[in-house]
């Protein structure tokens, strides 16, 4: 049986990668979808914004958790092939 272990170097090259794409999700967010206050003196009533981001949010979050969807297949695909590619030459050994 194939046991590989994850060395402490591409743990920390893996979390590395997350917090660059988390912050770059940030950072495109505020900059396409920035906050809007609006201030208005008014007694008994209340000042709604009706356009709302609803939409904008949900495109967001489609693609954040699409884009996690496929890094994970992404990985989880190459670490088969890889796996695969092993236990083919281990068992091309064996023969010899």
């Amino acid at each position: 049986m194939y046991i590989e272990v994850i060395s402490m170097a591409s743990c920390k090259r893996i979390t590395l990668l997350w917090l660059i794409l988390f912050s770059i999700g940030i950072i495109f967010s505020s900059y396409f979808f920035p906050l809007q206050v609006k201030a208005e003196i008014q007694l008994g009533t209340t000042v709604v914004d009706t356009q709302s981001n609803g939409l904008g949010l949900l495109i967001w979050t489609v693609i954040i958790v699409g884009g996690c969807i496929g890094i994970t297949l992404s990985y989880v695909s190459w670490r088969k092939y890889k796996g695969e590619k092993n236990k083919k030459m281990q068992k091309d050994d064996l023969v010899d």
